[in-house]
């Protein structure tokens, strides 16, 4: 995941030095949205792994 967060800082720098770069905004969107469906994912995890701990609670387990 940090190579993630540099590579995303490498293209904010580049953009910044050349806003019309398109390419480089494109892949940055890409990067970012990659970033949250991994995090949206990890979230997703948590719940299940919590939902299924409750169950077997309930089941005396």
């Amino acid at each position: 995941m940090n190579k993630y967060f540099e590579k995303a800082a490498e293209i904010e720098a580049h953009l910044a030095q050349h806003p019309t770069d398109y390419q480089a905004s494109i892949a940055l969107l890409k990067m970012r949205s990659q970033g949250y469906d991994y995090q949206v994912k990890q979230e997703s995890i948590k719940r299940k792994k919590a939902a299924a701990q409750v169950r077997r609670m309930m089941n005396g387990e």
